[in-house]
């Protein structure tokens, strides 16, 4: 119930904004079910073959191009891809994630609570997905953090949504130390923790 508010509460915002254009990055009928929902006059998108109904949400739909040659990113040149075919283009294709100075102060904020500030280094550990069928059991991850602390000796933070404070407080209770739950902070205030980590390891 919760998270049909949420959903309902984020549909609303979409569109009370009324966009001009709404590219839809994906291929899944999420996507293609909020895009319809903003009332963009411009909606574009990918061709897809089924549903039947997902390519009548857009205005307009672009056939899939092929794919550039490495060293591109694939998910960045997928994303290119549909951006380029309607006069968008870069010269640099690398990912880059940019944090505002609230979450950067979030994150030294949260790091310092946590003892691991001024001096350290980390690695941050997000074992969540929005699907759950791509999440490890808790034992596995275990797993993986004492080996990370046996091997390096550096602390592992877990980081996350609010909703899953609760499984990584259970992750770490049963880590041989040096594990922290930093689960809890916006998708901004996660980013600003593993742009200060030395590795991140994520499931998706």
């Amino acid at each position: 119930l919760h998270v049909m508010k949420e959903h309902v509460k984020f549909t609303r915002r979409l569109m009370r904004v009324r966009y001009d254009l709404v590219i839809d990055l994906r291929t899944d009928d999420r996507g293609a079910i909020m895009s319809f929902l903003t009332g963009a006059r411009e909606r574009v998108g990918r061709r897809c073959a089924k549903p039947f109904w997902r390519n009548l949400l857009f205005t307009r739909i672009l056939d899939d191009t092929p794919a550039a040659p490495p060293p591109v990113h694939p998910g960045a040149d997928q994303s290119l891809r549909i951006v380029r075919a309607i006069g968008i283009d870069t010269n640099d294709s690398t990912p880059k994630l940019y944090i505002s100075s609230n979450d950067r102060e979030y994150a030294e904020r949260i790091l310092t609570e946590h003892g691991l500030l001024p001096d350290g280094r980390w690695f941050t550990l997000n074992p969540f997905s929005r699907w759950k069928y791509k999440e490890w059991n808790g034992e596995k991850w275990e797993q993986v953090i004492n080996s990370l602390r046996e091997r390096f000796n550096i602390p592992v933070l877990l980081i996350g949504s609010p909703q899953e404070y609760s499984a990584a407080e259970s992750i770490v209770s049963r880590c041989n130390g040096g594990a922290h739950n930093l689960t809890g902070g916006s998708i901004g205030e996660m980013a600003a923790v593993i742009a200060t980590s030395s590795l991140h390891i994520g499931v998706d």
